[in-house]
């Protein structure tokens, strides 16, 4: 979850005027809450869950004297950072008062009182179906109710996840970003135009070898199946003709099963795609197609013949990554392990950015759960999370943003440069030489003071929100260590027989499963590293 202040509104209710604090979460606007609604709930957090790994808290002042803009705006700074940093300690990001508290806050931002309304959940095909809800249940009520209504068994309910998901002008359809399990669907869909926007359901698991255990139940096995059509007629799912003759065969006969294992073995199955980007790799300002699987993250890239080159990178080599706004740009870089010795960044700018981090973070949260042997969560197993906050209706008067412009020195919008022929391996794929809606958007707050953590140090430790401008051009907005940073580096993860290397350093394999394709893996010590991998300049760190 990436969470910022950029800006604050000046705001009106019975017991008169006072600032709120503008909370935005993955880039889209949340809530906006006190000052002193913030102290209550971080007074909770510590009696709950102690201080440690959280930014302070700012302090008070009296109630008499009033802040001065220098102060204001060390004050946003600094909730910021206490915001995010209570977002980074899992046990807490997950617990009842951390989602009672943003679910109670955006209720009353909203100015949205309890009551009894319809939504509307589509399926990738395009069908729907109208649930009965409260217009402040929170997205795990409305995924139940809906499954329930489907007649979804309970223990399969949590292999799906609810999206926010845009038809463009022009057919084509963009998954925005997951819904958060701290906002109601129904306040977040409200605002936003009910002809571009809508609430879909899709699987949220990445590797396929869990669809075998959806297979045995009639419900979730056309779940899959109405998925896996969009997804190929949508060209997410890459098949040749042949195979489109096969897969149209198999949905005549209605024959699902059989055309799950077919479409099972084609190219990004069970991948999401994201928006074109610009990348640095293979070279610099390179257009570039992005998509997340099973266990890595892909580019595709187009050469100087109009050949396209895949370049894949494993969630397991990827040390951390972190979130920067350039301007009106957001950018995306994961530090990357090329060779032994040798982490490079790569950067990605994009739109979507933040739901490439949040895909990561759900690759990353997978494999801890194969790792620690444990299974998808089911209704049963969560308390109904209680609001935190009376509600207020309030009147907003102005709002203030403490953001100072960014300029882009370097014109990122020319046409893209395409790949050398002069091509390098990595993950066993060929590369190149690396030449040095009215729902509110804001890029995040610039901050000076702060430090990004230390990228030379070789441990994989937990999880980190950090703030900085680290040059004139880009504000660090969010950084994550992930490779596996709650794993252990020499452990082995298991799950049904697949095994996925986790170190840091050495050897990197990964078994090939029999109904997914499989890439081409190096073993990393019997490289040329020399010659092999991509220079890429110390300058791109």
């Amino acid at each position: 979850m990436h969470f910022s202040i950029p800006d604050t509104s000046e705001v009106e209710d019975e017991t008169g005027r006072f600032t709120t604090y503008n909370i935005y979460t993955n880039g889209a606007f949340h809530c906006s809450v006190r000052y002193s609604q913030l102290h209550e709930f971080s007074e909770k957090v510590k009696q709950e869950f102690g201080t440690d790994g959280l930014t302070p808290f700012p302090s008070k002042k009296l109630k008499f004297l009033k802040l001065t803009p220098a102060e204001m705006e060390g004050r946003r700074e600094m909730l910021e950072k206490f915001i995010q940093s209570v977002s980074q300690v899992p046990h807490i990001a997950k617990s009842n008062l951390f989602t009672g508290f943003f679910l109670s806050a955006q209720q009353e931002a909203a100015q949205q009182e309890a009551e009894a309304v319809t939504i509307d959940i589509y399926l990738p095909n395009g069908n729907k179906q109208s649930v009965d809800i409260m217009s402040t249940d929170q997205t795990e009520d409305v995924l139940e109710t809906f499954c329930s209504k489907i007649k979804l068994p309970d223990e399969f309910v949590y292999y799906f996840g609810l999206f926010l998901m845009k038809t463009h002008e022009d057919g084509s359809e963009e998954l925005v970003r997951k819904v958060q399990d701290f906002e109601s669907p129904y306040i977040s869909l409200r605002d936003l135009p009910q002809e571009q926007y809508c609430i879909v359901l899709r699987k949220w698991y990445w590797d396929p070898v869990y669809d075998e255990d959806l297979m045995g139940s009639s419900i979730a096995l056309n779940l899959l199946f109405v998925q896996a059509v969009h997804d190929v007629e949508a060209g997410w799912i890459q098949t040749s003709k042949q195979e489109q003759r096969q897969l149209s065969g198999l949905k005549t006969k209605k024959s699902r099963k059989e055309y799950i294992q077919l479409v099972r073995t084609f190219k990004h199955y069970n991948y999401i795609q994201i928006l074109p980007c610009l990348a640095d790799f293979p070279i610099e300002g390179v257009k570039a197609s992005v998509s997340l699987g099973p266990s890595e993250l892909c580019l595709e890239v187009a050469t100087k013949t109009g050949d396209i080159k895949e370049f894949n990178f494993l969630v397991t080599r990827m040390r951390c990554w972190k979130v920067v706004s350039c301007g009106d740009r957001l950018e995306l870089s994961f530090d990357y392990l090329f060779n032994k010795d040798k982490l490079k960044w790569v950067k990605i700018k994009g739109s979507q950015a933040i739901f490439i981090s949040v895909c990561l973070q759900g690759l990353v949260d997978e494999l801890i759960m194969k790792r620690d042997n444990k299974s998808f969560k089911q209704p049963g197993d969560r308390q109904r999370t209680r609001r935190s906050l009376e509600f207020r209706k309030r009147t907003v008067l102005s709002t203030a943003s403490f953001t100072p412009p960014v300029e882009i020195t370097e014109d990122t919008t020319s046409s893209a440069a395409a790949v050398s022929e002069e091509q390098v391996v990595v993950d066993g794929k060929t590369h190149s030489e690396h030449d040095n809606g009215s729902q509110r958007e804001k890029p995040f707050a610039e901050t000076s003071d702060s430090k990004v953590h230390d990228d030379n140090s070789s441990d994989v430790s937990a999880v980190a929100a950090t703030i900085s401008i680290p040059n004139e051009e880009s504000t660090v907005m969010h950084s994550e260590r992930s490779s596996l940073s709650q794993l252990n580096n020499d452990e082995k993860l298991t799950s049904k027989g697949k095994k996925f290397s986790t170190k840091v350093s050495g050897k990197f394999t990964k078994s090939k499963s029999p109904t997914t394709p499989s890439h081409t893996n190096i073993e990393l010590d019997k490289m040329n590293e020399s010659k092999v991998f991509a220079d890429i300049g110390d300058e791109d760190l």
